[in-house]
């Protein structure tokens, strides 16, 4: 079944979910500073810092539910 091949995974880079929040976050912030033409709104909007945000608390608590 496709859950249990997803949380062995998972289990075993704990730490993913984590580090792609914290590098969508990043991108956001360079984001800021880049002009992106017709993609300003992913500027405007701040999509990727509430996206990392989001990504990183529910990689903690993935976690720290798989022990």
């Amino acid at each position: 079944m496709w859950i249990n091949r997803v949380s062995a995974f998972f289990a075993r880079y704990k730490g993913l979910p984590i580090l792609s929040g914290i590098g969508l976050i990043v991108l956001g912030l360079a984001a800021q500073f880049v002009p992106l033409g017709p993609l300003g709104w992913v500027a405007d909007t701040h999509i990727l810092l509430y996206l990392g945000a989001g990504v990183g608390l529910l990689g903690v608590l993935l976690a720290d539910a798989l022990g």
